[in-house]
């Protein structure tokens, strides 16, 4: 926000001018937007404002793209893995609605409980269901633990395609031309998924997935580089690539 100043205590339900005040509209909202990574601001700003990072990690990146991995090799997997966490979600509402219940005619009881019949049998009722869905909820938890396992190995291939992603955006220091979109990075890590030579044994796979998709970034990256930038720019891929897998 270089330079720009806004006075929060400026905004108020009416704005004083020099003749007479002016009502402002109460659905008045600004949004601004600056290209520091972690800004800081006194904290009596700070208590006014709603600060929203929108800025992408390497592992936040990873996980997106191990997740496009498996949805690229195994879309099966991808599909039943989506449905667990849908059939999550409602066990979990339906368990919440049974708690709610069973609060509700607790509260609107009157007189001994043990008198209540029908409170009695909704309690068994809902004892019931509830034991059912814990069931569920244990086996849908066993299914997850393996569709994680089998998404897991191809974790190789996400933790290099963000390392990746992040030398290119280092590029910009060579050059501040050299800035690279992340759907522009995500649309041709799709495109290497497919492109990268098929094999039926993991290990190969995952090698073959590797290798080709960093030539694929390489050779990408050439042809948008000045002829007398290539060797640079790959001597600072590898370079800051080695240095980040050390670390």
């Amino acid at each position: 926000m270089g330079g720009l100043f806004f006075d929060f205590e400026a905004v108020r339900t009416e704005s004083r001018d020099r003749d007479a005040p002016r009502r402002y509209n109460e659905e008045f909202r600004l949004f601004l937007t600056t290209k520091m990574p972690n800004p800081h601001y006194s904290p009596e700003v700070q208590v006014k404002i709603s600060l929203v990072n929108f800025t992408v990690t390497q592992s936040g990146l990873e996980e997106q793209l191990l997740g496009a991995t498996v949805e690229l090799e195994m879309p099966e997997l991808a599909e039943k893995k989506s449905e667990l966490v849908v059939q999550s979600a409602a066990m979990n509402k339906q368990l919440f609605d049974i708690e709610s219940s069973i609060l509700k005619l607790l509260a609107e009881s009157k007189g001994n409980i043990l008198d209540d019949t029908n409170l009695i049998e909704t309690l068994a009722q809902a004892k019931k269901t509830s034991n059912e869905v814990n069931i569920r909820m244990q086996e849908a938890e066993v299914t997850a633990i393996e569709v994680n396992k089998t998404s897991e190995e191809y974790r190789p291939v996400a933790k290099r395609a963000s390392l990746l992603y992040f030398c290119l955006a280092d590029m910009a220091n060579v050059d501040p031309m050299y800035q690279y979109a992340l759907p522009w990075f995500k649309a041709l890590f799709a495109t290497g998924v497919g492109r990268a030579p098929a094999s039926n044994d993991m290990e190969q796979r995952l090698e073959n997935l590797n290798v080709f998709f960093t030539y694929f970034v390489y050779t990408n990256v050439c042809r948008q580089c000045l002829v007398s930038r290539r060797p640079v720019a790959w001597r600072r891929l590898h370079f800051i690539q080695t240095r980040r897998l050390q670390e």
